[in-house]
């Protein structure tokens, strides 16, 4: 046809042509890959751009590209985003033995609560599950359900993740309702210590869950209320000094009374409140008690920060929980690079106790080998007066070198005592197991963190012990931590990927090389596009042929089940969204800022430069 209605399009502008431009279900598995890794889809177009060649040769707008993503998500959309999101964890189940999880209705069939975790968690619970911490983090679902992780450290000393839960609210019904599932996914074995930031109704559950474990409240937390319900920066420093000063126990009535004195606190409600509460937050009863030296709810902060990056506040259930999966990969990942690295490297012996420390690097992972090591060198500025001795007991009092006005620590050695190692996972610290350590020392770090303290090293270069004792050996610090269970339980990295999945990496991993060297020459240019266009054909009459059966073997006469409602969002605890009054550091609204008034006629809006009475008096 020679005549046209219209201007030809140039040789540029033929690419914009509806029926010039086309995304395939290739690019679709691109774009969808890259979306999954947290790549915006402005970033992802660009990158597209250039792997085809320029604007010209991509065959899609950007436009389109959103138009085909909201298409797919469309035509893969349930009833209910909630049956979306349960159907993707029952398939994660049918792969995964040991996968877990657990969900309640209210009373119009809505989702309430929902707990799951899978085998790694389990495994990493078995190893290491005797500290809980855990927190509610939001703005991380469309319903704005609080979303509580349950984390806690691994032989790295790096936070690993126990299961994580949804929740219909902050009550003591849903707080109790997933510690109990934690429990029951673990096989009811419970932890020692827990870790919280205050909230009420998580003590309420705590106590009703797991009546005999230790349950500390973050510091952090205590001390930033302190600043909001104290006035006044020494009266709220002389309070902050019991959360993590230790004082002996018998002692710390009266110094309490007498901070209360000093400081004119009697009648304050809120400190009267936090003495009945003093087992919860004050150094003083905590200590002794295994923590793994932790004395904040850090390790759950950050990770809820860390979630944050894979999910948003617009997030569906059906795509929160794959991209909760992909951060915990991710985080995975870290503890096998630690495992390799503690197992393959050897660090180099610096101080001045080389046996001591030689022996640490064997049997610690590297970054506990660390703590050691600070511990060896920090041995370093003590003295002891004579040893008291009684017998095969020892009893050094140690002092700060050059420092004789300083607290003394008295740690007692035991020559005549059978030196076994002692796992964490025997139970909690108490007096029966002090009875079994060859090395005891008063400032109870051992018990507290798991590691020996520097007094202890001191004696040990006192005594001439080149080993450190194997009683003073917390297994859940060693490289051998995961041994045990890990035969039993080893988890499965690829377990969460579907077949489908795993076969698009594996073959986009083998043409990434192919199409490399075939862009090198024109020769292998020219082979390469010659042979996909063979494979294409190839494989279209596959798919066409799979389709066919499908649809001769498809059922039409299933019928549905009762579809689980989407729930209604709820109202949080946390910060409200939207601008609010500024505080001070005491936790009290500041005053309005005064606005600015003219030095000359004394009215705001306007300053001396364009006053009104200034120009008419000149």
């Amino acid at each position: 046809m020679d005549d046209h209605s219209h201007k030809l399009a140039t040789f540029r502008e033929v690419s914009s042509h509806r029926s010039h431009r086309n995304l395939d279900e290739g690019d679709y598995a691109q774009i969808d890959a890259m979306g999954k890794n947290c790549i915006r889809g402005c970033q992802t177009f660009e990158y597209m751009v250039d792997q085809k060649g320029g604007y010209s040769k991509i065959g899609f707008t950007q436009k389109d590209m959103y138009n085909k993503i909201a298409k797919l998500r469309r035509s893969k959309a349930f009833e209910s985003d909630s049956q979306a999101a349960i159907s993707y964890l029952e398939s994660k189940a049918f792969t995964e033995a040991n996968f877990y999880c657990r969900f309640n209705t209210d009373d119009d069939d809505r989702l309430a609560n929902i707990f799951w975790r899978d085998s790694h968690s389990l495994f990493e619970y078995k190893c290491f599950g005797d500290v809980l911490v855990f927190d509610t983090t939001y703005k991380t679902n469309a319903y704005g359900k609080p979303l509580v992780l349950f984390v806690g450290v691994n032989n790295h000393s790096a936070t690993c993740v126990f299961g994580a839960a949804l929740l219909l609210d902050e009550t003591f019904t849903s707080y109790k309702w997933a510690l109990t599932k934690l429990m029951d996914s673990m096989g009811s074995k419970h932890p020692l210590s827990i870790m919280t930031d205050g909230d009420e109704a998580m003590r309420q559950a705590i106590d009703e869950v797991f009546p005999n474990c230790q349950h500390r409240v973050c510091g952090w937390h205590v001390a930033r209320n302190a600043c909001a319900h104290i006035n006044g920066p020494k009266k709220s420093s002389a309070f902050r000094s019991f959360i993590f000063d230790h004082i002996d126990e018998g002692k710390f009535d009266e110094c309490w009374n007498e901070m209360i004195k000093q400081h004119g606190l009697k009648d304050n409600v809120w400190v009267n409140m936090m003495y009945e509460k003093r087992h919860r937050w004050a150094e003083t009863y905590s200590k002794g008690h295994f923590f793994a030296g932790m004395r904040r709810t850090q390790r759950s902060e950050s990770m809820n920060n860390y979630m944050k990056e894979y999910v948003c506040s617009r997030e569906k259930l059906f795509d929160l929980f794959p991209q909760i999966d992909r951060a915990l990969m991710r985080l995975r990942n870290n503890f096998f690079t630690d495992e390799y690295a503690s197992n393959t490297k050897s660090p180099v012996i610096l101080s001045h106790m080389k046996a001591l420390e030689k022996h640490a690097s064997s049997i610690y992972t590297y970054r506990i080998y660390c703590d050691i090591t600070k511990e060896i060198n920090d041995s370093i500025k003590y003295s002891h007066f004579a040893p008291w001795n009684e017998e095969n007991e020892v009893e050094y009092v140690l002092i700060e070198y050059d420092s004789p006005y300083k607290k003394t620590v008295s740690v007692f050695y035991y020559r005549d005592r059978i030196d076994f190692q002692q796992v964490v996972e025997d139970g909690d610290w108490d007096s029966s197991k002090h009875n079994l350590l060859v090395l005891s020392c008063e400032c109870k770090l051992l018990q507290n963190k798991g590691i020996p303290c520097c007094h202890m090293f001191y004696v040990m270069k006192v005594e001439n012990i080149t080993k450190i004792p194997e009683s003073l050996i917390f297994k859940r610090w060693t490289k051998s931590a995961a041994d045990d269970v890990r035969i039993h339980l080893q988890p499965d990295d690829d377990c969460s990927k579907s077949v489908d999945i795993a076969r698009f990496a594996s073959l986009s991993a083998e043409c990434n090389y192919i199409c490399h060297r075939g862009s090198q020459t024109e020769e292998g240019f020219n082979l390469i596009k010659r042979e996909l266009n063979i494979l294409r054909n190839t494989l279209q009459g596959l798919d066409d042929e799979f389709r066919n059966n499908c649809n001769k073997n498809g059922d039409d006469s299933s019928t549905k089940s009762q579809i689980l409602k989407d729930p209604n969002v709820v109202k949080t605890k946390g910060r409200p969204t939207g601008p609010t009054a500024p505080t001070t550091p005491a936790g009290k609204p500041q005053k309005r800022k005064r606005p600015n008034q003219c030095r000359i006629c004394h009215i705001s809006r306007h300053d001396w430069r364009n006053c009104p009475k200034r120009e008419s008096d000149s």
